[in-house]
């Protein structure tokens, strides 16, 4: 199944680049975790 959905380049540049510059060592996750949840929450996606 294939799915034709548009993607704001911009957008996925700028999460990708306040992501990867978030400090995550392993077992030290709760900033990152955060970040997903609040842009998850702005774009009213569902999560637990």
């Amino acid at each position: 199944m294939r799915y034709d959905i548009f993607i704001e380049q911009d957008y996925l540049v700028e999460i990708l680049a306040k992501l990867l510059a978030t400090p995550s060592p392993t077992g030290m996750t709760d900033e990152i975790v955060g970040l997903v949840c609040e842009e998850l929450k702005d774009l009213d996606i569902p999560f637990e």
